[in-house]
């Protein structure tokens, strides 16, 4: 009976290994992948001439993008719920503030050059929402079973960013704070 005791809690201190340590390192490389992918595919974007290296949509995602891939290591569930309450406790105004200039930025960009930095905004809101998911031992069982359904074509992964989306307003404006801040450092 002890000899089941003990393998039973070594087998359950190898998954908590391999879930904090190998599968984590593994998901952060995932999603770093995942994000330069996305800022190569915005740079190809301004490299076509579709959009300027200068224009402010441009440089908002891009430094969006790049604040996300300086602190992916950081991206947890936790921090970034306890990232979002310091922010409505002791900024409330940064989100509208946020909004002000992302809708400043949007506004001089024609709708095809709209749609292509929006879809980049939603895909990295997914990449990370799979990271936050399958890294977190809270969430990962639902989201094993909602990427397998996406997989299998059984649920609309444009359709869940779009309910998702109201809830990651404070995530963009804590990434374009961190962006900024490895702007100026």
């Amino acid at each position: 009976m002890i000899t089941h005791t003990i393998i039973f809690y070594m087998l359950l201190a190898a998954i908590w290994c391999f879930f904090v340590w190998l599968h984590y390192d593994y998901r952060i490389d995932v999603l770093r992948y995942r994000l330069f992918l996305l800022r190569d595919k915005l740079f190809a974007f301004a490299e076509d001439g579709k959009i300027s290296f200068d224009d402010p949509a441009y440089i908002l995602t891009r430094t969006i993008i790049n604040g996300s891939l300086r602190f992916a290591h950081r991206l947890t569930l936790t921090d970034l719920l306890l990232a979002i309450w310091v922010q409505k406790k002791h900024n409330k105004n940064i989100q509208d503030q946020y909004d002000t200039h992302f809708e400043k930025c949007m506004q001089n960009l024609n709708l095809n050059q709209k749609k292509k930095i929006l879809a980049l905004h939603n895909e990295m809101h997914f990449v990370m929402l799979a990271h936050l998911g399958l890294t977190s031992p809270v969430l990962f069982p639902f989201a094993f079973v909602i990427k397998m359904a996406l997989n299998f074509h059984l649920l609309n992964e444009r359709r869940m960013l779009n309910k998702a989306k109201k809830g990651l307003k404070p995530f963009d404006t804590t990434i374009y704070d961190l962006g900024n801040q490895t702007a100026i450092a």
